[in-house]
């Protein structure tokens, strides 16, 4: 009897081997609303003896406020390439949804797996709604401005990606980015995509800073000529991020001209209090754009001290 249950035991191991388990953030998209669920879990799992097929399982998924349960996509096909990616045809399933009924899902055959990075899009149709869900990556909706050379050109609604790069950097993608020159017309410029960029964290947001040459890249529209794709230009980053929110201001330097872009509303992290001195015990100090420091330098410095607790110290 033992030998039997060693047996299954194996067999049941043998099955889960090469299942991986990853945990991202999931963006869920509905009439252009976007709602981003971090540490939401996906498994996928390679068939046994199969000619790269997989199963794909997103755990708990839920829209608003309906909980629909796992999404399970199987016989999913998957290609590798040599550079270690596998890439994911496109697959379809149904899942049921309460007071809706039943909803058509859709994995476009975009998505890659490579390491501990998953990428996937699925769309899901339901009583003509168009529900867009990608793991692996957070969007977020917000304002957003430009002005050049300190005078205000354009204004509106636009959407920034950030990708989690596993390596304690991340992607800040600003995609498409046109912007209006009054009688000139409008200027197409490209998709501005930022690599490597580091973040601090100092109570709950994350603050960054980039400051190094980008090259623009081609917008999603081919039928449209994007006027700097290709183009290397000079680009400085200031910003802040939390799991709902996202606060950045981008310029772009062109010779004398500067753009600046500002998306979202400054982020303020609840540190009010300022002392002119400091208490023992302190962990690390960091400047108001989240950058560690060695010591303090004159103005105000964020504290945390080894209790935990942040204060807001100035130094003169």
């Amino acid at each position: 009897m033992k030998k039997i249950f060693t047996l299954m035991a194996a067999a049941v191991m043998a099955l889960t081997a090469n299942a991986k388990n990853f945990t991202d953030n999931l963006v869920v998209t509905l009439a252009g609303s976007s709602t981003n669920t971090p540490a939401t879990k996906m498994i996928v799992d390679e068939v046994e003896n199969s000619d790269g097929l997989y199963n794909l399982t997103l755990k708990d998924f839920k829209f608003g406020s309906l909980n629909i349960g796992d999404i399970n996509l199987e016989n999913v096909k998957g290609n590798d390439d040599t550079e270690g990616y596998t890439y994911f045809e496109e697959a379809k399933t149904s899942i049921k949804v309460p007071f809706i009924g039943s909803a058509d899902v859709t994995l476009k055959n975009n998505g890659y797996m490579k390491g501990d990075k998953l990428y996937l899009e699925m769309s899901i149709s339901a009583l003509g709604m168009d529900i867009s869900a990608i793991y692996g990556v957070a969007i977020y909706d917000d304002n957003l401005s430009v002005s050049m050379n300190g005078n205000p050109l354009t204004e509106g609604k636009q959407s920034i990606y950030v990708t989690d790069q596993k390596d304690g950097k991340y992607t800040i993608a600003l995609k498409n980015f046109a912007f209006a020159m009054g009688a000139i017309g409008t200027m197409n410029v490209g998709t501005i995509e930022i690599n490597d960029v580091e973040m601090t964290d100092v109570e709950g947001i994350k603050n960054f800073t980039f400051n190094a040459p980008v090259t623009i890249k081609e917008g999603d529209d081919a039928d449209i000529e994007w006027a700097m794709a290709g183009t290397t230009v000079p680009i400085e980053m200031t910003g802040k991020m939390t799991d709902k929110e996202l606060y950045t201001v981008i310029t772009i330097s062109l010779g004398e001209m500067n753009i600046s872009v500002t998306f979202g509303k400054d982020i303020t992290s609840g540190i009010n209090k300022v002392t002119t001195t400091t208490d023992n015990g302190v962990e690390a100090i960091y400047d108001l754009s989240g950058k560690k420091l060695n010591e303090m330098q004159k103005g105000i410095n964020i504290v945390r001290k080894a209790d935990g607790t942040i204060v807001k110290v100035l130094k003169k």
